[in-house]
């Protein structure tokens, strides 16, 4: 848990809520959002990620990441 110290706004994402706007606003009627996350061999290694794509028509249009390691 983060300490509410004021620098993290309370807000969807938190510090990444403009990235979460700017995705949104991408959004079109018909779109899918997925979310995803890389293999357990890529966490494993410091290379993993998770977050969620738009997909549009069967291709992936926009992504927004919201865990690294």
């Amino acid at each position: 848990m983060y300490p509410d110290d004021g620098r993290i706004p309370h807000v969807p994402f938190g510090f990444n809520h403009r990235r979460w706007l700017e995705f949104k606003a991408q959004i079109l009627p018909g779109d899918k959002i997925v979310a995803f996350e890389s293999s357990p061999e890529s966490w494993e290694h410091l290379a993993g990620s998770a977050g969620y794509i738009l997909v549009r028509d069967g291709k992936v249009v926009a992504q927004i990441i919201t865990l690294m390691n």
